[in-house]
């Protein structure tokens, strides 16, 4: 029998506390909630790829699937962080310090596998490497244990999408 795929990290995801209200941090993590790199992004953009793919790639199919779940729970966990620390968790990011609203523009409209698979990784090793960024910059170390916790996820999805890429 098949083992079954791990799509998140065992490990339980601390709870959502801040140390205090703070507008600077919440706008920070909304480059992570809701920008054309976010979690926002990556959910959407995984559950398109579920319906395009070929039939025939079913578990395929299902992987995104189920790492677009784990994707809406960091989504979740940065809003209520972002409603913590005192910010309105619209689905808005501030890239060169001007608001910019989340549209599905943002999203790369592929129904190649390989090209998907290469889209999926490089947004994996992007959202790591962006928790690592804030997790350096945020002061507040319920929120960077909450970031770290993430990545363990990030890393997981990486590896995943490395495999399928390497049975093509």
């Amino acid at each position: 029998m098949e083992e079954p795929i791990l799509y998140a990290s065992p490990l339980a995801y601390p709870t959502v506390q801040v140390s205090a209200p703070n507008l600077v941090y919440a706008q920070m993590l909304t480059s992570a909630f809701a920008s054309a790199k976010s979690e926002l992004s990556t959910v959407t953009q995984y559950i398109y790829f579920s319906w395009i793919l070929d039939k025939q790639e079913s578990q395929l199919r299902d992987s995104f699937r189920h790492i677009a779940q784990v994707e809406m729970h960091h989504l979740d966990l940065l809003g209520q962080t972002i409603t913590a620390l005192g910010g309105n968790p619209i689905y808005r990011s501030f890239p060169y310090k001007r608001p910019s609203f989340w549209n599905a523009c943002m999203l790369q409209y592929q129904g190649n596998k390989e090209k998907a698979l290469r889209i999926s990784i490089a947004g994996e090793q992007e959202a790591i490497d962006g928790y690592h960024r804030l997790s350096k910059l945020i002061q507040d170390q319920n929120i960077t244990n909450l970031l770290q916790r993430i990545i363990l996820d990030e890393q997981i999805h990486l590896q995943i999408f490395q495999e399928y890429l390497t049975i093509l």
